[in-house]
């Protein structure tokens, strides 16, 4: 889960630093930060399609054998400047035992607006939470359903 993860992040982020300060007196400068959901969505058998799962796939009449698609948005700071980019893609695949899965890769991707490590935990708690919103959206709600997902 994000809160244990973003800790190790920080623990293993702040042993890189005090090695490196401990051997040069410059330290460590964080330009960019990433966080990045990537989740297999079962089909659960043959006649289920991507349409059933995400609001922005209509094959209409025929489903594809197969497709990739990708959408991204741009993430503004507070001053409402350009500070990242939140991005989707979407694409068929086969999971195990032959099922067919959709792999959605949900990234949120910037400069913190500082560069210390404090401010990249920043960035990636404020990506993680656009990535949730986002996940929200663009799944339909028979898909919250099965999931059993609250709001």
């Amino acid at each position: 889960r994000f809160e244990n993860m973003i800790k190790r992040f920080v623990s293993e982020v702040s042993t890189v630093e005090n090695y490196f300060s401990s051997i040069e007196s410059q330290s460590l400068t964080i330009n960019q930060a990433e966080i990045s959901y990537i989740n297999h969505i079962q089909f659960e058998d043959e006649s289920d399609s991507a349409q059933n799962w995400l609001r922005f796939i209509n094959f209409e009449a025929q489903n594809p054998e197969d497709f990739s698609c990708a959408f991204r948005r741009i993430i503004r700071s507070e001053d409402n400047k350009p500070q990242g980019r939140l991005i989707c893609e979407a694409r068929s695949a086969v999971g195990p035992g032959e099922q067919s899965i959709i792999i959605l890769t949900l990234s949120a991707r910037g400069a913190p607006l500082g560069t210390d490590l404090n401010a990249a935990k920043e960035f990636l708690k404020l990506g993680r939470e656009m990535i949730v919103r986002l996940f929200a959206d663009i799944t339909t709600s028979s898909a919250h359903q099965k999931w059993e997902r609250v709001q």
